[in-house]
């Protein structure tokens, strides 16, 4: 006769001691309760709160910034003396600091500025414009040009390698196929 046959299918004395089922003090790292509890103290704890609702000058009443927000400049950038700009300032107002793109709608224009690189893309001329510190690349209507960066040249993507073989999945190829 098995374990598993006895009357009432009785467990194991170490199955039927499993601290994960009577107490849990193995050691098991687990997230201690709150000291307080807040959840009386908010609005709509009570049904007639709760049909109510809260409104909108209490629910932002509650709210708290993330950050502190940044202190505002003496100036406008554009009013300061260029002797008194500096990188900082300027990486600041430009793009709040971090690497991040520009576009301005009504001129079709998008600027992205990480640190000194400047990729400008204008839609009116089909242009875009990358110039990395002296090296420029330029892709300008459909042609693409190489450039030499340190001497050596990058790439020369006039040439049209078209698909690298078999066949699209979504029908007929724009591109020769290449085998």
């Amino acid at each position: 006769m098995s374990i598993e046959d006895g009357p009432g299918d009785t467990l194991s004395p170490s199955e039927g001691l499993d601290s994960d089922e009577v107490r849990n003090d193995d050691g098991d790292e687990v997230v201690d309760p709150p000291e307080g509890w807040s959840g009386a103290d908010r609005f709509g704890t009570t049904q007639r709160e709760e049909q109510e609702g809260e409104s909108l000058d209490q629910r932002l009443a509650e709210e708290e910034p993330d950050v502190a927000p940044p202190e505002p400049l003496e100036r406008p950038v554009a009013a300061m003396p260029d002797d008194e700009l500096t990188e900082d300032i300027v990486d600041e107002v430009y793009d709040g600091g971090g690497d991040t793109a520009v576009y301005d709608g009504g001129g079709d224009t998008a600027v992205y500025d990480g640190g000194g690189d400047t990729a400008v893309y204008d839609g009116g001329g089909d242009t875009a414009v990358y110039d990395g510190g002296g090296d420029t690349a330029v892709y300008d209507g459909g042609r693409k040009h190489a450039e030499l960066v340190e001497g050596v040249i990058v790439e020369d993507s006039r040439v049209d390698r078209g698909q690298i073989g078999g066949s699209p999945e979504d029908g007929e190829s724009l591109f020769p196929v290449v085998e």
